[in-house]
């Protein structure tokens, strides 16, 4: 889906908050370069061909154009996300091109991969962006300003996605796809089923989705399944093999080694790491 952003004569981009059940957007791209801080609730995120978990406090930058998906996990009842969209000429035609907006103009044009920013800059993103969703005039511009600047000075982000041409993504043919694996990924999808759904054979898909998403449809479905596991070793309570089956694996084996070659750990040491520490009382 291509959406089409509101503007009014006051503004000449967008920053608002989204709270469900108004937060989640299907598969979708717009022109508008996106800055979205996760306010609270948690699921997953399919940005480009990357795949991942999300978090409150998380923030994301997203270039033109890239595909994108938040959905947050079955069992929470509110998210919500603080988003800025601006045209990539926001600032005029000219602005970009004058010698004082170098860095600026290399965020804008790397951002086709997408960022998640870490570390101590979420603090200062998030006081900038919760400053200007609330600015008036003159102000909204300074302060999207000095997030773009902060944002191109920082190395504490990670870069996302692999793909750097998303014309493609417009093609209902792909759309189809990511939408229908999307919903289904915890289930067994064949190739023959996926293939159908694309109108093409299984070789002519296999050989189709590699060229689009630099992926195998395999590799891709995996990816999907550990981004939900990893969500489920943090926040619930069911064992490692309880998670695998849920994810969508038929064996703990297979789990631990798609595990292992997505995460680069086990299950049990990532469960370890990132579970909030719980204090016995005596």
């Amino acid at each position: 889906m291509v959406q089409k952003l509101p503007l009014n004569d006051q503004a000449s981009f967008v920053a608002r908050k989204y709270t469900s059940p108004y937060f989640e957007t299907a598969w979708h791209q717009h022109e508008e370069h996106e800055l979205v801080l996760q306010l609270d609730g948690k699921g997953m995120c399919f940005i480009g061909n990357y795949i991942g978990e999300f978090n409150a406090g998380d923030i994301f930058f997203l270039g033109s154009n890239v595909p994108h998906e938040f959905k947050k996990d079955d069992d929470i009842e509110t998210c919500s996300a603080l988003v800025i969209h601006f045209k990539p000429d926001v600032l005029g035609k000219d602005f970009l091109a004058l010698p004082e907006f170098s860095e600026i103009k290399t965020l804008l044009a790397d951002a086709v991969l997408g960022f998640k920013f870490q570390g101590i800059i979420n603090k200062q993103l998030n006081l900038l962006m919760t400053a200007l969703s609330s600015a008036t005039g003159f102000e909204r511009i300074t302060l999207l300003c000095q997030c773009m600047l902060l944002m191109s000075r920082v190395n504490e982000k990670a870069t996302l996605s692999t793909i750097t041409e998303f014309n493609h993504f417009s093609n209902h043919k792909i759309n189809k796809v990511f939408e229908y694996t999307i919903l289904n990924f915890r289930n067994q999808i064949s190739l023959k089923t996926i293939a159908d759904i694309a109108n093409l054979s299984i070789p002519a898909f296999c050989r189709y989705f590699k060229r689009k998403t630099k992926k195998t449809y395999i590799e891709f479905v995996n990816e999907m399944k550990i981004g939900y596991a990893c969500q489920s070793l943090i926040d619930s309570e069911e064992t490692i093999l309880q998670i695998s089956y849920a994810s969508g694996f038929n064996t703990i084996a297979n789990f631990n080694k798609q595990f292992i070659k997505v995460k680069g750990i086990k299950p049990s040491v990532y469960r370890k790491n990132l579970r909030p520490v719980v204090l016995e009382t005596v």
